[in-house]
């Protein structure tokens, strides 16, 4: 019975803080006349110089998820090491899925454009009561590759590292709620990755499941734990599927785990 009880504190919460989260959403609409105006300019710049332009969309991206989260309620640090400013060669950051807006969460915390997993639908991206914004849909191909299972996607990403992009994916299957779930479904996949000559790092944002239920007014803190794959994995054999998976299993602070 232990489900329907969580489900439905749950509930109770999200109906709780709905009238917050409206005040929330309409302070953040008194600053998209500005964001409107820089996206124009950025349309702009994609037009005329292609290269340059999607380097410009990655920054206004960036900066508007950081104020969108931020007036959401999502306060966050670095637990142990920020992601590096500036990127020499390509790497692989491992992360885990805990929300719809999870990959996007994840874009903003990186200052050098690295490419994030996103459904093709975010180019229909507006906002209510601001159908103008709308015009930031054609940025989100600039920074992303189609969300798909990582078994699948592993290609597009084998290509996007071989291109020298930072690339950011997801560890589990489905979205993991650490409110309520206790298995952590990890892809095989994930495995192949591990063993790759390049540096690939770990990360977990610890507490953006409790996402849907801040506000301006009602914030969550977020804890970033990035690290080195190498390090979290000292001393085990990346051959060792069994020891690899709990120490992964740990790190994204899941109680259990399975590999699909």
């Amino acid at each position: 019975m232990a489900i329907p009880i969580i489900a439905q504190a749950e509930y109770d919460e999200v109906v709780r803080v709905a009238h917050k989260k409206k005040s929330s959403y309409f302070l953040f609409l008194f600053f998209l006349p500005y964001y409107f105006v820089r996206a124009v300019i950025v349309h702009i710049q994609l037009l005329f110089s292609p290269y340059q332009g999607k380097l410009a969309a990655a920054k206004f991206l960036r900066h508007f998820f950081e104020r969108f989260f931020r007036m959401k309620g999502i306060v966050h640090y670095f637990s142990l090491i920020s992601p590096p400013e500036t990127l020499q060669k390509p790497i692989v950051i491992i992360g885990n899925r805990y929300h719809f807006w999870s990959s996007l969460f994840a874009f903003t915390l990186f200052k050098t454009p690295t490419l994030v997993p996103l459904p093709h639908g975010m180019h229909f991206f507006s906002l209510p009561f601001f159908k103008p914004i709308k015009i930031i849909g054609s940025f989100f191909k600039c920074i992303s590759y189609y969300d798909a299972p990582l078994p699948q996607a592993l290609p597009t990403i084998s290509t996007l590292l071989k291109t020298g992009y930072p690339v950011y994916l997801h560890a589990n299957h489905g979205v993991n709620d650490l409110r309520s779930d206790t298995t952590l479904y990890l892809h095989r996949s994930v495995m192949e990755l591990l063993k790759l000559d390049i540096d690939v790092y770990l990360m977990h944002l610890n507490g953006f499941e409790n996402y849907k239920f801040t506000s301006f007014r009602n914030p969550s803190l977020v804890g970033i734990n990035f690290a080195l794959a190498s390090d979290v994995l000292a001393g085990i054999s990346l051959d060792d599927e069994l020891s690899c998976g709990r120490k992964l299993c740990d790190f994204f602070g899941m109680i259990d785990y399975q590999w699909v």
